[in-house]
């Protein structure tokens, strides 16, 4: 008899019941993947009532539900209605929700007023983390049912799949957010440990989750000792959540010269209302021409070394940080493939270089994976290096 946990799929909407939407197949098998059994999926898209009608059977025969759709920005939020009916209790807005919230924009002045409604879910649910979008989905427990809800977006709904879908649904967890080594290295560093982490690895972030009954007090510092060298936040967020909110608080400001990234890490720092405050200015340097004339880049360097080498980002970053009179200037070159690597150059080779006023590191990597992959781990690499820089 199998024991891996069986769950009841539950996705609302009429792209899911008009057959329009490949969502539900690829969140079943999302699922598997995780190690739970679907025991039935169903695609509903009926009033508040007619939800809550089904609800309460949903949850006399099942023990797990996973709900997709019906939560986000909108006020009359389906699911958490049907919920509040089937509770007898209205929704409250959920203080860690709300700080994730208010982590994603540079002030609070700055979030849309309707957002705030993705941070109001039932009164006694543990809210889920959305390490992309706004809308953070919730776990809550009912009676002998535990029901997991989450936004139907494609790209958020499987990153918080796979995050919160194989932890323990009674624990009190830590999340730990961390950059620069492998699940392997970060297991091999904490041997004794590993059995209790929950490893969440991808090319712009690692995230290290724990239950902390399980871990005693010093085992927990230790925890966070061996990490220390890679973590850059106690709690579960992104790099450019972290350095922008850095970048206002110390009142500086960011420019940035891509090559390989063209234009990765200028988007991702630039995606959320109110970056005007840090962010100054960028370029994609992607010709030799454009290197020289808009960040002083050295045609001799050039000659010498070819573009994809420490001389070239250094000047890339000390030439943009100059032009656009910014506190910070960040230089990124390399080779992100699939073609145009070497012996000496290999596909992956990136030069990484952040300058301030009294501030000069530069870094080389040799990245894996595909072009996209390579692209996300430089840009991240370069965030990374900034925040060490920003903390100094």
């Amino acid at each position: 008899m199998s024991t891996s946990p069986q769950i009841l799929l539950w996705f609302h909407g009429s792209q899911y019941t008009d057959g329009q939407s490949n969502i539900p197949s690829i969140t079943a098998r999302k699922l598997k993947e995780n190690g739970f059994s679907i025991t039935q999926i169903m695609c509903t898209c009926g009033s508040i009532a007619e939800t809550t009608k089904m609800l309460q059977n949903a949850i006399f025969n099942c023990s797990t539900i996973v709900f997709i759709g019906g939560i986000g920005h909108n006020p009359d939020d389906l699911f958490i209605k049907s919920l509040s009916a089937v509770f007898q209790k209205d929704p409250i807005t959920n203080k860690q929700a709300l700080s994730w919230l208010q982590d994603k924009y540079p002030s609070e002045d700055l979030i849309p007023p309707n957002i705030f409604n993705t941070t109001k879910i039932p009164s006694k649910a543990i809210p889920l983390f959305n390490p992309i979008g706004t809308t953070c989905g919730f776990l809550v427990h009912y009676e002998d049912t535990s029901i997991y809800a989450f936004p139907d977006e494609p790209t958020e709904l499987l990153s918080m799949l796979e995050i919160h879908m194989e932890k323990s649904s009674n624990a009190e967890h830590t999340t730990l957010s961390t950059f620069g080594w492998s699940e392997q290295k970060i297991r091999r560093s904490l041997p004794d440990l590993q059995h209790f982490l929950k490893i969440n690895s991808t090319p712009t972030g690692t995230w290290i989750s724990y239950n902390k009954a399980d871990l005693s007090n010093f085992e927990e510092q230790t925890l966070k000792k061996t990490l220390s060298s890679i973590l850059f936040a106690h709690h579960q967020t992104t790099l450019e959540q972290v350095i922008s909110k850095i970048l206002i608080e110390k009142k500086e400001c960011l420019a940035l010269a891509e090559s390989c990234t063209g234009g990765k890490l200028s988007s991702w720092m630039t995606a959320r209302s109110g970056s005007s405050r840090y962010f100054v200015e960028s370029t994609v340097v992607y010709s030799n021409s454009t290197k020289k004339r808009v960040c002083g880049v050295l045609q001799s360097d050039l000659d010498q070394f070819g573009a994809v080498s420490r001389p070239v980002a250094i000047s890339l970053a000390k030439g943009i940080r100059e032009v656009a009179h910014s506190n910070w200037g960040i230089g990124i070159t390399g080779i992100a493939g699939p073609n145009g690597g070497s012996a000496e150059k290999p596909v992956g080779t990136v030069h990484i270089a952040v300058a301030g006023k009294t501030h000069l590191k530069h870094n080389l990597h040799l990245f894996t994976g595909s072009r996209e992959q390579i692209t996300d781990r430089a840009a991240s690499a370069a965030l990374f290096m900034l925040y060490k820089a920003l903390n100094v």
